[in-house]
């Protein structure tokens, strides 16, 4: 994947698979249409965030320390950020698909929902 100015957090310390954050509704179609369909979304739960996505690299397993990391971080990427609770939808991306306006997602399977 080529970005411009998408958030990259790469791990080249440990086994932590790379994550990549959507900053505008822009940002995050354009993750999700370059996404592999089996790398991890994630999203807040009834809110607009950044999307968020955990590059699978079929090389080392995704743990569940990773999804809580990436939860976590969707978070910090939304209006939610100081709330102590908040719900994070996630699920592989072959089950979510841009919706008609600019930024949105559907859904096609009952997600994940962790709090973080």
């Amino acid at each position: 994947m080529t970005f411009d100015y998408i958030f990259i957090i790469i791990n080249i310390m440990t086994n932590f698979p790379t994550i990549i954050i959507g900053k505008n509704a822009k940002d995050n179609w354009r993750i999700l249409e370059e996404a592999c369909e089996d790398d991890l979304w994630f999203h807040v739960k009834d809110e607009s965030s950044s999307y968020v996505i955990i590059e699978n690299d079929y090389k080392t397993a995704i743990t569940d320390e990773d999804i809580e990391e990436a939860a976590q971080i969707c978070k910090q990427h939304s209006k939610l950020r100081d709330k102590k609770r908040v719900h994070i939808n996630w699920l592989p991306v072959k089950y979510v698909k841009k919706g008609k306006m600019v930024g949105q997602a559907i859904m096609k399977k009952e997600p994940n929902t962790m709090r973080v």
